[in-house]
C-alpha cells in the first residue's frame, strides 16, 4: 500500500462530510497523468509495454446520450470516476494494476451509462432491485464470455460497497439473492474459449521450424541492408526507386522481401518464447540497453522484469537462461530493427520494422499485441504452419514438457535441437508456476495419446496397460468393424472423460491409472492413491498400472547390465540374488518388448 493511501484512513467517515469530499482534489493521482479526477478525458499513466496508445486512455463522454436525461449525466460520471478513485486509494485493498484502472473504469462507465440513458434512472441511489434485475437481462443479451461478465459484476459491486465512502451508491448488494458473482456469470454468459494447447511433439515441430528459418537469416539481412540503404540513398524521391532498383539488383520485389523480414522477426519471437516459456508482457519489456549489453557479454543469464505476480507497479526481476539459440534470435532482432531503435530512442528493445507502417502522426515504434500477433501470424503462413500462434500457447506448452519429459525422452529432442542445456533452463521446468497449472491437463492428454495408439496399433505396448488397450482394442473393432484414426480418436476420448484416466510418463515406462486403478498401484502407501517416491523396479513391473513399449528398450537393457554387472562381481549373496532378480525382470520386459516389436 502506497504511503497517500495509508493517510486517507483516518479521513474516511460514514457519510459525504467536507473533509470527505477533500479527498478527490487534494490526493496525489498518482496513477493519472493529469491531477484533476473530474477530467472527461482520462490518461493514466502507462507502466508497461504491449499496449495500444490508445489503451490507456478513457473518456467519461456517454457513448449515445438520450434527451433530457443529458442533465443527469454529470452525477453519474463523478459516481463512476469516485468508485475508481477508491479502487486505487482504498486503505484496506491493494490498488489495481494500471492496465486494470482502464479496463474497470470502461466498464464503470457503460454501467453508469446503461442506467442513465436506457433505463433513464436519474441517479445511483434510486436504483432498485426491479432495475437490477433489468440490467441482468440486458448483460444476458449481450451474449458475452464468462470473463467480461464477471468483470461487470465486480464493479458493480463496488457501487454498494462504497457507498458510505462515496456518499452515495446502491442501498443494498445487488448479488445478494443471486448466489455469487462467479455462479450468476457463469449463467448468464457464453462459455469462455480456451487457448488452443500445442502439445510437446508439435511444440518442438514448431520451435524446429523457427530455428531452420533463423539459420536462414543471413542472406536476409545482407539483403535488408542493401534495401535499406537504397531508400536512404533515395530518401528525397520516391520510395518506388529503392524498391525497383532493389528488384533489378535480387530480380525480387521488395515486398516479397518485407514478408520474408516479418517472418524471420515472428520467427525470433517464437524462439525466445518456445525456449523462455515468457508471459508476453514479459517479453515485450525487454529493455533495450539491458539486451543489448547481455549481446555484448558472454553471459548466459539475462534480466527481464514480470509484472503480473510481483504485486507492485515496478515489477519483479526475473532471470532467464541464455542459450545459443536465444542470443541468436535476440542478435537477429537486433539487426532487424537497428534502423527503428537508431532513429527513435526509447527503453525497449522490440520495436517495429523500419517500413510497411501506415503514415501516422504519432506511430507508435514499440511492438504492442497487435503487432506481435501479426509477427507470430507471418511466421505460420511461412512455415507452412496450420495453427495461430500466441504467447501463452508457448507457456502453457513449456510448462507441459515436465509431465511428458520421458515420453519426449527425458527432453532428449530438445537437447538435440539445442546441442546443450545448462542447469538454469531445466530448473525453469520444476520451478515455474505454470508447470503445476497445466499438469493435470498434461497427464490427460498424454493418456489419449498411449489410448489413441495402442488402439491404431502404432505404439505397441506390453505389461498390464498392454493387456488393457487390447481388450479396448478388440472391443471397438467388434462395434465399428474398420478402425480408423477418426473413430478411435473419438472413443479415446471418450474412454479418457469417462474413466478419468492420466499417464505419467518415467524412465522405465508410463503409470497410467484413474480414480479406481489408484488404489491397485503397488508403490501406493494409503490404499488409495499412487506413491511415487515409493517407485521401485520391483513393484512397477508387478503392477497392474504400469506399461513399457519399445521406447523404453535401452533403459531396460542398461538396467540388465547393471544387474549383471553386480551379479558377477559381488561376494555379498544377498546382493547376488537380488541381481539374479533384477536380471530376470529385465530379460522379461525386453522379451516382451521385442516380441511386440515383432507383431
Amino acid at each position: 500500500m502506497n504511503s497517500e493511501a495509508v493517510g486517507l484512513q483516518g479521513l474516511i467517515t460514514d457519510s459525504a462530510s467536507e473533509s470527505t469530499r477533500d479527498i478527490y482534489q487534494t490526493t496525489n493521482l498518482y496513477w493519472l497523468e493529469s491531477d484533476d479526477l473530474y477530467d472527461t478525458e482520462w490518461n493514466v499513466t502507462a507502466h508497461l509495454n504491449g499496449n495500444e496508445k490508445s489503451s490507456w486512455s478513457v473518456s467519461w463522454e456517454p457513448v449515445s446520450s438520450k434527451g433530457k436525461m443529458q442533465v443527469h449525466w454529470p452525477s453519474w460520471m463523478r459516481f463512476g470516476q469516485k468508485v475508481i478513485f477508491w479502487l486505487m486509494h482504498h486503505p484496506e485493498n491493494k490498488p489495481l494494476a494500471p492496465s486494470t484502472v482502464c479496463v474497470y473504469a470502461r466498464e464503470i462507465r457503460a454501467i453508469c451509462e446503461w442506467f442513465c440513458f436506457e433505463w433513464r434512472v436519474p441517479s445511483v441511489s434510486d436504483i432498485c432491485r426491479e432495475d437490477i434485475d433489468a440490467f441482468y437481462a440486458y448483460v444476458e443479451s449481450l451474449q458475452l464470455k464468462r470473463n467480461s461478465v464477471l468483470t461487470k459484476f465486480v464493479v458493480l459491486k463496488r457501487f454498494n460497497q462504497f457507498k458510505f465512502l462515496i456518499g452515495e451508491g446502491l442501498s443494498f448488494d445487488p448479488f445478494r439473492a443471486s448466489g455469487s458473482i462467479a455462479n450468476l456469470s457463469k449463467q448468464l454468459s457464453l462459455p469462455q474459449g480456451q487457448t488452443p494447447t500445442i502439445y510437446p511433439r508439435d511444440f518442438f515441430k514448431i520451435l524446429n521450424s523457427a530455428l531452420a528459418m533463423l539459420g536462414r537469416a543471413d542472406n536476409l539481412l545482407e539483403r535488408l541492408e542493401v534495401y535499406m540503404s537504397l531508400r536512404s540513398i533515395n530518401i528525397n524521391k520516391s520510395l518506388r526507386n529503392a524498391s525497383r532498383q532493389y528488384k533489378r539488383k535480387y530480380g525480387e520485389s521488395s515486398l516479397e522481401l518485407q514478408k520474408d523480414l516479418r517472418a524471420l522477426y515472428g520467427a525470433c519471437v517464437v524462439v525466445l518464447l518456445a525456449l523462455w516459456g515468457e508471459r508476453k508482457h514479459e517479453l515485450l519489456n525487454s529493455n533495450e540497453s539491458i539486451v543489448m549489453k547481455f549481446l555484448g557479454s558472454i553471459d548466459d543469464v539475462i534480466e527481464g522484469v514480470e509484472h503480473k505476480t510481483s504485486g507492485n507497479w515496478t515489477g519483479k526481476k526475473t532471470q532467464r537462461a541464455a542459450i545459443a539459440e536465444v542470443r541468436n534470435a535476440l542478435s537477429i532482432i537486433a539487426r532487424l530493427t537497428k534502423w527503428n531503435r537508431e532513429k527513435d530512442e526509447n527503453e525497449w528493445f522490440f520495436v517495429k520494422l523500419s517500413f510497411g507502417h501506415s503514415a501516422n502522426r504519432n506511430p507508435q515504434n514499440e511492438i504492442t499485441t497487435r503487432s506481435l500477433y501479426s509477427l507470430l501470424n507471418s511466421f505460420t503462413k511461412r512455415a507452412g504452419v496450420d495453427i495461430k500462434l500466441r504467447p501463452h500457447m508457448f507457456r502453457r506448452s513449456f510448462s507441459m514438457l515436465w509431465a511428458w519429459r520421458f515420453e519426449v525422452g527425458d527432453l532428449e529432442m530438445l537437447s538435440k535441437l539445442l546441442y546443450h542445456n545448462n542447469e538454469m533452463f531445466t530448473r525453469f521446468y520444476t520451478e515455474d508456476e505454470d508447470v503445476w497449472e497445466f499438469l493435470p491437463e498434461a497427464e490427460r492428454e498424454l493418456a489419449f495419446t498411449i489410448i489413441h495408439d495402442g488402439l491404431t496399433g502404432s505404439r505397441k505396448m506390453t505389461g498390464a496397460l498392454g493387456h488393457l488397450l487390447e481388450r479396448y482394442r478388440r472391443r471397438l473393432t467388434a462395434k465399428v468393424g474398420v478402425l480408423s484414426p477418426d473413430k478411435t480418436a473419438r472413443f479415446a476420448r471418450r474412454l479418457l472423460i469417462e474413466g478419468g484416466y492420466r499417464s505419467i510418463a518415467n524412465a522405465d515406462g508410463y503409470c497410467f491409472i484413474n480414480e479406481g486403478r489408484g488404489q491397485r498401484a503397488k508403490c501406493s502407501t494409503d490404499g488409495s492413491n499412487p506413491n511415487y517416491a515409493n517407485r521401485s523396479e520391483e513393484l512397477c513391473v508387478e503392477c497392474p498400472n504400469f506399461g513399457v513399449n519399445e521406447s523404453r528398450i535401452e533403459y531396460w537393457e542398461k538396467r540388465r547390465s547393471a544387474h549383471e554387472e553386480v551379479q558377477q562381481k559381488t561376494l555379498v549373496p544377498m546382493l547376488a540374488d537380488a541381481s539374479e532378480r533384477g536380471v530376470a525382470r529385465a530379460d522379461r520386459i525386453i522379451r516382451q518388448i521385442k516380441i511386440k516389436q515383432i507383431d
